[in-house]
């Protein structure tokens, strides 16, 4: 499947979420999850089944409906607008958080902003991506949605800390 090389480094379950990846894997056993996000998904169409009318998440097909797999319920239930007006609010945050962070003149604070705010970008590009079946399933929440205490608090705790930043600016470029 891929390098020989890579044999030795990964676990069994890692081979078999690559395989699942791969597309290879049971439609009722290892690729349950992704095959029920993608009909749920799917059947969103463009607006979207109404709130809490979603099949998939309501008769219990998909499961970790709340936690890694909360959007393919966001697109079900508002279809692709509501799930593209989640997308251009994220587009959003990030945009203005890199933009007040080139803005600064300290690099020390730039480095440090970036690092705060990169983890969160990349656990929402991970999360969608496994949800629509870009990326394999690797069970990473996705920020401020998702339910769950620790990955919310950090993602809380990151913007607190760089919104420090930014108050505590002296070195801005106007």
């Amino acid at each position: 499947m891929c390098t020989p090389a890579l044999r030795y480094v990964l676990k069994p379950y890692q081979w078999q979420r690559i395989a699942v990846f791969l597309g290879q894997g049971d439609v009722h056993k290892e690729r349950y999850q992704i095959e029920q996000a993608k009909i749920a998904i799917g059947s969103g169409g463009l607006w979207g089944k109404g709130f809490l009318q979603g099949t998939q998440n309501k008769l219990l097909f998909l499961p970790e409906s709340r936690t890694d797999f909360i959007y393919a319920v966001i697109c079900e239930e508002t279809g692709l607008m509501g799930a593209l007006g989640i997308l251009m609010l994220y587009v959003l945050l990030f945009l203005h958080l890199f933009i007040a962070l080139s803005r600064l003149t300290c690099p020390f604070s730039q480095l440090f902003g970036y690092g705060l705010v990169i983890h969160i970008m990349f656990s929402t590009f991970i999360n969608i991506g496994m949800v629509v079946g870009l990326l394999p399933v690797v069970g990473i929440p996705l920020p401020f949605i998702s339910y769950g205490v620790s990955n919310l608090w950090i993602s809380f705790a990151s913007l607190g800390a760089v919104q420090s930043i930014f108050r505590g600016r002296t070195h801005l470029i106007e």
